[in-house]
């Protein structure tokens, strides 16, 4: 019984209860899929609407702020809305950790670089932050 289920768990069996229902060649709204499920049950929902999509043929459109969701659709399904102040932009194929850099204060890298010792970390280190004076001083001219 839903009686013992999370709210997540309650909303999912609704979701699915309501995609039974659903006309093939569909346009479906999801606001934040993720909401109280656990990380692997954002996995497995997701895997589900991308095998109901194929077989439905329907287009389903998600918010997120899940990484767990992101990570399971394919880069050209990741779509970000920025604010850019007079303009909304569109960037299109994401990544998980892009998105999260943008809606976290923590840090989120795309990129590992592994160096042989000490030195070459500071030598890379000081090409980073020569790089990104350089960005600063040109993004203000």
């Amino acid at each position: 019984s839903q009686y013992h289920q999370g709210a997540g768990e309650d909303a999912t069996l609704d979701l699915i209860r309501l995609l039974q229902d659903l006309p093939n060649n569909s346009l479906l709204l999801i606001d934040k899929i993720e909401a109280s499920l656990h990380p692997k049950s954002q996995r497995r929902l997701v895997k589900f609407l991308l095998w109901f999509c194929r077989i439905k043929k329907c287009q389903i459109i998600l918010s997120t702020h899940s990484p767990y969701v992101l990570q399971e659709l394919p880069p050209e399904a990741r779509i970000m809305l920025l604010n850019g102040g007079q303009s909304l932009n569109v960037v299109a194929g994401i990544s998980p950790e892009f998105a999260m850099q943008r809606i976290d204060d923590e840090l989120y890298p795309e990129l590992e670089v592994v160096v042989e010792d000490t030195d070459a970390a500071i030598w890379l280190a000081e090409i980073i932050r020569f790089v990104d004076k350089k960005n600063d001083k040109n993004s203000q001219n």
